[in-house]
């Protein structure tokens, strides 16, 4: 094993080396290739789709269940309103009691007051739920499921009518909807979706298109979801799909493998646009815990709409829930937008800017949601904590379908928000975004594995923001400008990356730019005052890449990390800024090597263009940066399943150990272990020589 220490490269003096100045040109588009990786990780494939009952039943990563309850133990009269659908003397007229609940949870929501629980039973509820009034800070308005696995509220509704053979297709079933199914509700169905500054409303049925828009629509049968299609022609050739037809008042459904008539099955459409989501905004001090939500047909950012959403309220705790399919956003947790005169289901009065925030979303499942998991615009104060999220951006949305960028497992704008201790994985999009504003946002103790395009996202914005003991691996790329980071920045600013794990990103583990020209606070976006410590980055596409010192890009500082690879002979590098001109970088990258007068660094500088990277030398040379860390190239064997969520670390130099300053002052590791003094590299500050075993999630 070799392991040098960066202090040692440095005890010579360069020489005079002749470079071609086109060399270094191609190594400013940060395309790095991935050396060939000894990381063991287990595949599993990304954008299965499971059935409601496998989602339903999933135990290993998700946060605890409910735990079955006795209801009498519960209720008070006076504080409890009882909802139970599956009473036979339920009804709305009813006063709540066990005796006599209410039929609907919106009945009951209609008459909590503060300090009042509105308590449900077991059942399916067909509703959105709407809040009547806030309640105080002492005294929330509490809705409780029982069991968060049977207390369902859907947004959707059975489809009923005749559904004939295709002349065309055997195999393809038609119906022509009854319409007033939407009853109350736009129709989904004609409304195309919409993913940029405002809801543009575009029809998306009827259409003269051959290649007809993506509606809001969603068809399940027996609670999967099936694919929709854009073509006429496609629906005979894929099972489990459906289109819409070009007058906008046929469905067409290719139905599973398996299922030989839609007479046997149950068929169900989504026609709200929320499901659980008042109509007065800022609303507060609302607690909604114990449901499983589905089957919303809302539009995308912006305005941002989650299937649960807070409508710019403070205060809410939303724990314990699983939300899932909504065809674009999970839970709302911010402001909405604005512009507010875009928002349906508002009075005039609340048509105006409101500023929300505060909030506590923890140990929920958010899944299999066409575009975010959790979304939030423009709020301070709230806490991401222990949730899962997984498969999120499943319908795929990019710039073919969107005008703007808003996908990703949790994205915020504009927060302070702490996120820590959840589960992203699988989702087809960055595991987290925050975008315009970052001030004070803490990332920590997050498992990030199988995400799209980064790990971890931070784009426009300045202000100090800490990224600290993750564990982030085999993000994967996304076109050639998203290679796959662990934690990747553009135009944005003062943001430590300290005491993480990066195992087996298809990009580099960091990488920071800048790429506009925009304004923020009255000045140029810019990338400075970024610091990459004590992080330890194993078989990753690249190690650290952030801008050559101009006047955008000052004060950034990477050491104390530990880096681990088969080819230690690159992986850092200069990616492109704008402003920063690629000949006068090479030449004053040529002026280092000549000043100190290395052959080594010469010689260096000549293979960039093979290598497509920087060695830790000439990193280290004209940076200054990794001058402390450690380089390696079989100091730590590892092995991550994706499915148990178990990590093996085989530490195999006691160098790794080593004893290092605490960049971030925080008293618990990732496995909320006690702190003093002196850290190790890492997320684990109780890793030894040999043989180490993490279970990354342990939720049960």
């Amino acid at each position: 094993m070799k392991a040098v220490c960066g202090k040692s490269i440095f005890s010579s003096i360069c020489s005079k080396s002749n470079i071609l100045l086109f060399v270094c040109l191609l190594l400013f588009s940060c395309s790095l290739e991935k050396p060939e990786s000894k990381t063991t990780i287990k595949r599993v494939p990304v954008a299965a789709e499971k059935p409601a009952s496998d989602a339903m039943g999933e135990r290993v990563n998700v946060p605890p269940k409910v735990q079955k309850v006795d209801i009498k133990n519960l209720y008070v009269e006076g504080q409890v309103l009882v909802v139970d659908i599956n009473n036979p003397n339920a009804d709305d007229s009813n006063t709540g009691s066990i005796d006599k609940p209410f039929k609907t949870i919106n009945a009951a929501a209609q008459k909590a007051q503060p300090g009042m629980t509105v308590l449900v039973r077991e059942g399916l509820y067909r509703e959105r739920v709407i809040p009547a009034r806030s309640g105080k800070k002492d005294l929330p308005v509490v809705f409780m499921g029982v069991d968060r696995e049977r207390v369902i509220v859907r947004g959707s509704e059975i489809l009923k009518g005749e559904w004939t053979v295709s002349s065309s297709n055997p195999q393809v079933f038609e119906l022509v909807y009854d319409p007033n199914i939407f009853s109350g509700n736009l129709n989904p169905f004609l409304r195309s979706i919409s993913v940029g500054p405002n809801d543009s409303n575009i029809a998306a049925r009827p259409t003269n298109d051959k290649i007809m828009p993506y509606s809001l629509g969603q068809i399940f049968v027996n609670g999967k979801p099936m694919t929709q299609l854009q073509q006429i022609k496609e629906i005979s050739q894929k099972e489990g799909s459906w289109i819409i037809s070009a007058d906008g008042k046929k469905l067409l459904l290719n139905l599973p493998e398996g299922i030989a008539n839609p007479a046997e099955s149950e068929i169900e459409i989504s026609v709200r646009n929320r499901i659980f989501a008042p109509k007065i905004r800022g609303m507060q001090h609302i607690h909604v815990k114990g449901f499983t939500f589905e089957h919303c047909a809302n539009q995308g950012a912006f305005p941002q709409g989650g299937a649960v959403s807070v409508r710019s309220g403070k205060n809410w705790l939303i724990e314990d829930n699983i939300v899932r399919y909504a065809k674009m956003i999970g839970i709302d947790c911010g402001s909405e937008t604005w512009d507010a005169k875009n928002l349906l289901d508002t009075a005039e009065k609340d048509k105006r800017l409101m500023i929300g925030g505060g909030h506590t979303i923890q140990n929920n499942l958010i899944v299999d949601n066409g575009l975010c998991g959790i979304a939030g615009w423009n709020h301070k104060g709230t806490k991401i904590l222990g949730n899962v999220l997984k498969r999120n951006n499943c319908l795929k949305i990019d710039g073919k379908i969107a005008k703007w960028e808003e996908w990703g497992a949790i994205k915020l704008h504009a927060s302070d928000a702490l996120i820590k201790g959840n589960l992203i994985c699988d989702n087809e999009a960055f595991g987290i975004w925050i975008d315009h504003g970052h001030e004070n946002a803490v990332v920590m103790n997050n498992v990030i594995h199988n995400n799209q395009r980064a790990g971890i996202f931070f784009e426009y914005g300045a202000g100090k923001a800490t990224v600290l003991n993750n564990v982030i691996s085999s993000t994967r790329p996304y076109g050639d400008f998203y290679k796959g980071f662990g934690v990747y920045t553009h135009d944005a600013a003062d943001i430590t990356v300290a005491n993480n794990l990066f195992i087996n990103n298809a990009g580099s583990a960091v990488l920071m730019r800048t790429i506009t020209n925009r304004q923020f606070h009255g000045k140029p976006v810019y990338t400075s005052n970024q610091r990459i410590l004590n992080n330890i980055m194993i078989d990753n596409g690249g190690f650290v890449m952030f801008p050559m010192d101009y006047p955008r890009a000052t004060n950034n500082k990477s050491d104390f990390n530990t880096f681990v690879a088969s080819d230690l002979t690159s992986g850092f590098g200069w990616p492109w800024s704008i402003g920063l001109e690629g000949k006068h970088t090479l030449a004053k990258i040529q002026k280092i090597c000549e000043d100190k007068k290395n052959p080594q660094l010469g010689k260096d500088f000549s293979l960039m263009k093979e290598k497509k990277g920087v060695s830790p030398l000439l990193w280290g040379a004209v940076t200054g940066s990794d001058l402390n860390s450690l380089f390696s190239n079989k100091g730590i064997k590892v092995n991550l399943d994706p499915e148990s969520m178990n990590l093996t670390l085989i530490v195999e130099d006691e160098d790794i150990l080593r004893k290092l300053d605490q960049i971030e002052k925080h008293l618990l590791d990732f496995n909320e272990s006690p702190i003093s003094g002196k850290v190790i590299a890492g997320p684990f500050q109780n890793l030894k020589v040999g043989k180490n075993e993490f279970k990354l999630w342990n939720k049960k």
